[in-house]
């Protein structure tokens, strides 16, 4: 499933561009409910894990790496591994997907190939973000 890019990480990335460096947290959390984004969904729209053992990550902005670049229009950006861990609980809640937000607004979100089942044992989900941009010289 393609990586759905909302407005507001086009606006982060231009403030990059143009040396306004201000750091802006952004965070990552999994979400639960059957939701295709798109890229004018709302943050309000995710229904966002909240089992026992489960908490946001927030994301160090000097951990991003560039892992290929095939030419001089796409970048490939990857961010560490990030294991969710989840305590056990009754069962009957699975992850679709994951969303990047500034706390406020929805950066990106992508939804899975595959659900993910939380056993009721609890158990661990890793996650390594990547994501490709594209922009050709004008």
């Amino acid at each position: 499933m393609a990586v759905v890019v909302s407005h507001h990480l086009v606006y982060y990335i231009d403030r990059l561009l143009f040396g306004q460096t201000t750091y802006v947290p952004w965070f990552v959390d999994l979400f639960t409910n059957v939701l295709v984004p798109n890229c004018l969904t709302d943050l309000s729209a995710f229904d966002i894990c909240d089992l026992p053992g489960y908490s946001t990550f927030a994301l160090n902005g000097n951990s991003w790496s560039i892992v290929g670049q095939p030419n001089e229009c796409i970048a490939e950006y990857q961010y560490p591994q990030i294991t969710y861990n989840f305590d056990a609980y009754a069962g009957g809640v699975t992850i679709f997907g994951y969303v990047v937000s500034d706390g406020t607004n929805v950066l990106y979100s992508e939804l899975f190939p595959a659900p993910y089942p939380i056993p009721p044992a609890g158990g661990e989900l890793p996650l390594v973000l990547l994501f490709t941009a594209e922009q050709c010289p004008a």
